[in-house]
């Protein structure tokens, strides 16, 4: 008898847990929402220098200029950005010549930074051929918006517009 009222405590105490999780969660939900936050698209184009996939802040101008000798295939046009008030983010992406990169949103919480960027297919996919040349080339972007000391992430999505 002693055992199984130990066992129907334990399966109770997940629920009870459950329950406390959801009730803090619920409260903190109000005070995290995503709020949107202003953005210009400081450079964009294809580059062919660094591996895709990762995130680069420069926050002032030499960490700007160590980040810009890195990729001199840049082609999209040179920025200029303001670093007094502002940071920059650079996405190089794994997206290639059949899709395009587009910067949909940047967002922000109590605790980070949020970039949407949505990969766009004009044409299907399989029907792509691109050249020799075309397939090294990797799509990015430098997305420019008020510094704050919140880490940045990006959220990427996909949308077919053929």
């Amino acid at each position: 008898m002693k055992n199984l009222k130990r066992l129907a405590a334990l399966c109770l105490l997940p629920t009870f847990l459950l329950g406390c999780e959801l009730d803090d969660y619920d409260s903190d939900n109000e005070t995290n929402k995503y709020r949107p936050v202003n953005f210009k698209i400081s450079s964009e184009g294809t580059q062919s220098d660094v591996a895709g996939g990762q995130i680069l802040v420069a926050k002032n101008s030499s960490s700007f200029n160590d980040i810009s000798l890195d990729i001199p295939s840049i082609s999209g046009a040179a920025p200029n950005p303001n670093f007094e008030v502002n940071e920059v983010v650079v996405l190089l992406t794994n997206i290639g010549v059949c899709s395009n990169l587009e910067i949909t949103e940047v967002s922000e919480n109590n605790e980070t930074r949020l970039i949407t960027a949505t990969e766009v297919y004009e044409f299907n996919p399989g029907l792509c051929d691109p050249s020799v040349e075309a397939l090294d080339k990797l799509d990015y972007a430098m997305v420019e918006f008020e510094r704050s000391s919140k880490p940045v992430s990006v959220v990427y999505k996909t949308r077919n517009d053929y």
